[in-house]
């Protein structure tokens, strides 16, 4: 997807969404959102980013494109396998070439349904964030970092993303580090009262 650095002064932004197509953007426009960040969807890997801009009237938009995840960890809906990371500067390469302004990197897994208060197995050790930031700064872009429980957000923080995406079981102490580095904290509460909800049963 296009990005655009001129952000509207006025209208509404979602700081988290998965586009899957066009128009999704439509409905955003139609919400009052003048500019969002997409958080990747794997489809895109095989079609391209979504290319429509601003100029077209809709939100400006500032797209991952996919995201990475770790071999055998959570993320295979939202974008690629890292087998190792010897594969991350190549990937991170090929995202920018396809238009991304922004790389998602999942630093966790999810918010486990069934053992309340625990998250599911996933996510790139501290180190390999860490390698993911350098070499996406090394591209001129920030990292933002799907990441639950206290361990996957500070080990993201400390690595140096943009922001935490999620971020639940968040603690005073995550907090304050993330303060410290002006790393913004993305909670989407909204999607998850909808995935635990009646319709999702």
């Amino acid at each position: 997807m296009s990005s655009r650095s001129s952000i509207p002064t006025q209208g509404l932004v979602d700081a988290h969404v998965h586009l899957r197509e066009t128009s999704g953007l439509d409905c955003a426009a139609s919400a009052g959102i003048r500019a969002l960040r997409d958080a990747g969807f794997r489809q895109n890997v095989d079609r391209g980013i979504i290319t429509r801009s601003a100029e077209d009237g809709g939100p400006v938009v500032v797209s991952s494109g996919w995201a990475l995840h770790s071999h055998g960890g959570y993320g295979s809906t939202f974008g690629v396998s890292i087998a190792t990371p010897a594969r991350i500067p190549a990937e991170i390469l090929r995202l920018k070439l396809a238009g991304a302004a922004i790389i998602k990197a999942m630093a966790s897994g999810m918010v486990s349904f069934k053992h309340p208060g625990q998250v599911t197995a996933g996510g790139f050790s501290g180190e390999e964030l860490a390698f993911i930031v350098a070499e996406a700064a090394a591209q001129g872009l920030g990292v933002m970092a799907h990441a639950n429980g206290e361990a996957a957000i500070i080990a993201a923080a400390t690595a140096g993303v943009r922001s935490i995406e999620h971020g639940f079981f968040m603690t005073e102490r995550a907090l304050d580090l993330m303060a410290s580095k002006s790393i913004f904290w993305v909670p989407t509460i909204g999607a998850l009262r909808r995935a635990t909800g009646p319709s999702a049963k």
